[in-house]
């Protein structure tokens, strides 16, 4: 017997669990092999391995690693990612959150941090009311991210203007050393598509861990890893727009078998990523649960009266309105399909609080 670990899982700043485990097992074909590719060897020693099992009717191919790692709930924080963040919050700095392992000593060897602007969060649309989005994240019914339309020349003209100013020598003066980088800070992020992006920083992973930055696409609402050489100072003038990405569930459905399957997901996926949608905005949750992204926020009523916080989420009807004689809405169609089932009350397990009118925010 060979002793494996998945590469890639967990994701980066975050450990196994229990509830993790649990969604492996269930990952597993019922018949039929699971197929298994060596990556390479870990620092441990341990072999690293891709699991695949494939899905009919089509026979495609899909990632067990890339499904468990996309569902960030599944994992706890890592100790060092929560010894980062406990330690950052009481100190003093301009962004509230410093690594416990750049914490100062003696005022000659302190590292200096680089202040950060703040970005605001984006307004929230009035429960009841419709509200047009591009869905730019994907991972399941429960969790993906939109944009509102009516931003999206603004965010264009952001992206044109980040893209010709790090492009450029000017930008030299904005690279950052690892020490200089904070939890909960606003950064210009190369991606590995060669674009810059605005992300915020949710836990730093040190030398020992080859300088990793992580943390999400402010504005897309997916998370990266990167090394700190391609971070670099945001400057104010690209924070004043607010961040764009807010968080969503469709309202109403739930999986038939409690999690989502993968075939759900990738159907899911197909159905709404990278489209526009009409919405229905059925009501706003309330999420305590999620709070690595921003840990001093306390979820609290006022979080969700108007303003997007990294703990709420819209609860949304997706309307496919691309065809002239139809429209198609996306949870019937998931029911129709037999990938879910009609639901009562909250959106999820993990929602504290439902929004269903106005006369309630108060």
């Amino acid at each position: 017997a060979l002793e494996c670990v998945l590469a890639n899982v967990p994701p980066a700043g975050h450990q196994w669990s229990r509830k993790a485990t649990k969604r492996l097992e269930e990952l597993q074909p019922q018949a039929g092999p699971i197929l298994l590719k060596n990556v390479g060897v870990n620092s441990s020693g341990q072999t690293q391995v891709l699991l695949f099992k494939r899905l009919q009717p089509k026979n495609e191919l899909i990632s067990i690693n890339e499904t468990l790692a996309m569902d960030i709930q599944l994992f706890g924080e890592s100790s060092e990612a929560s010894s980062t963040a406990d330690d950052s919050s009481s100190m003093s700095s301009s962004s509230d959150h410093t690594p416990s392992s750049r914490k100062s000593s003696p005022a000659k060897t302190a590292p200096v941090t680089v202040d950060t602007p703040i970005l605001s969060p984006p307004d929230l649309p009035s429960v009841c009311s419709m509200f047009d989005v591009y869905v730019t994240y994907a991972a399941n019914p429960d969790n993906f991210a939109v944009q509102a339309c009516g931003n999206y020349s603004e965010l264009e003209k952001l992206r044109r203007d980040m893209q010709s100013y790090y492009d450029s020598d000017e930008s030299k003066e904005d690279t950052l050393q690892l020490k200089q980088i904070v939890v909960g800070g606003y950064y210009a992020a190369l991606h590995t598509d060669d674009y810059w992006y605005r992300v915020r920083v949710s836990s730093i992973m040190g030398e020992n861990k080859g300088d990793l930055i992580c943390g999400k696409f402010v504005d897309f609402g997916d998370c990266f890893v990167s090394s700190s050489d391609r971070v670099k100072k945001l400057l104010p003038r690209f924070a004043v727009l607010p961040y764009q990405s807010i968080r969503a569930a469709i309202s109403g459905i739930c999986p038939i078998n409690k999690d989502w399957m993968p075939e759900d997901t990738c159907r899911f996926r197909d159905l709404v990523q990278d489209k526009e949608f009409v919405t229905y905005v059925a009501g706003v949750a309330l999420d305590p649960s999620i709070n690595q992204d921003q840990p001093t926020l306390a979820p609290s009523l006022s979080s969700v009266s108007g303003k997007a916080t990294v703990n709420t989420r819209l609860l949304l009807r997706l309307i496919d309105t691309s065809e002239k004689d139809k429209d198609v809405y996306i949870d019937q169609l998931m029911i129709k399909e037999g990938r879910a089932r009609s639901a009562s009350g909250s959106s999820g397990d993990d929602a504290a609080l439902l929004i269903t009118n106005d006369s309630e925010k108060s």
